[in-house]
């Protein structure tokens, strides 16, 4: 047992750079902030797949972020968001999300659901869970641009610039 976790999250940092230009897109960052939205993407992850396709059965899909190794730490009262493509969807059609003619995911104003995944190049079981990750929302609909980047690079987007749209870190 050990006490490493792996999660994704999205940029719900509301901030402006020096120039005045968001740090996240405004209609992906109205995304984002939709408990809706961000319980679909739950929903839509196949974590028993990372768990096996990944690390071979040896891990266990979290409910929060602190692992069951850590009992002292564990909140047994989360909610729990199993695998349920068919809740994902009725969460985000709730959020006012439908799929247009082509089959891909669009907001109530039109815009495509589409975002960029970050992840560290030197994470091998992190980059094979972001491309999971890209699988299981393209059944949705959403087209998710995986991007491998060097660590140093990927600190300097999410601690320093904030300019990301999601990523697949960990502790």
């Amino acid at each position: 047992p050990g006490v490493r976790t792996d999660f994704l999250y999205f940029n719900l940092n509301d901030g402006k750079d020096a120039d005045g230009k968001p740090f996240v897109d405004p209609a992906k960052r109205a995304w984002f902030a939709d408990v809706r939205f961000r319980r679909a993407m739950a929903h839509a992850l196949d974590r028993p797949a990372m768990v096996q396709n990944v690390f071979r059965g040896l891990a266990t899909p979290l409910d929060g972020l602190v692992p069951p190794s850590n009992k002292r730490w564990v909140n047994a009262g989360l909610p729990r968001y199993d695998y349920n493509q068919s809740r994902a969807k009725e969460l985000l059609q709730e959020a006012g999300f439908k799929l247009n003619a082509q089959k891909a995911l669009e907001d109530g104003a039109g815009h495509a659901v589409e975002f960029t995944l970050l992840v560290a190049e030197n994470q091998p079981e992190r980059k094979q869970m972001a491309a999971i990750i890209q699988e299981d929302l393209g059944k949705l609909g959403i087209k998710v641009h995986v991007a491998p980047v060097e660590a140093a690079a990927f600190n300097d987007f999410v601690l320093k610039k904030f300019t990301y749209d999601a990523a697949v870190h960990g502790s």
